[in-house]
């Protein structure tokens, strides 16, 4: 399963990109460009340095980063309390047992409670900050 520490970090992201694509009417894409991906890394002329900035470039103009950051700024204010209060919430702790339970043999549903609640404990107290 995901539900490891990083898992509330990649819903949230998830969610954030969800939320832009749709406000944005971004359209979908299933495959980058690699050709200018490609002019960069055959480029003898930049060291390696000017590649890193120029794959930064491409990469900002793919996923159109600076709008996105604004609209994640503006509209999406309050997502990392909103995910602190919902990983910590009994209602996630329900959904991590349910999860569990229906995921793995009863023998191992002990083991993995305590693997993954601990891994999310873990994430909610290094996240504490984030606590409205």
């Amino acid at each position: 399963t995901s539900l490891h520490y990083y898992f509330p970090w990649a819903m949230k992201a998830l969610a954030k990109w969800s939320a832009f694509c749709v406000a944005t009417d971004r359209i979908a894409k299933t495959q980058v460009d690699t050709e200018p991906w490609f002019a960069v890394a055959d480029n003898d002329q930049l060291d390696y340095d000017a590649k890193i900035v120029a794959y930064q470039r491409l990469a900002d103009a793919h996923f159109d980063t600076e709008r996105y950051n604004e609209f994640c700024a503006t509209t999406l204010s309050h997502i990392d309390e909103i995910t602190y209060e919902y990983v910590t919430s009994p209602e996630f702790r329900s959904m991590l047992t349910s999860t569990i339970h229906q995921t793995y043999p009863t023998h191992e549903w002990e083991r993995f409670e305590a693997h993954f609640g601990g891994l999310l404990t873990m994430w909610s107290d290094d996240n504490a900050h984030l606590a409205g």
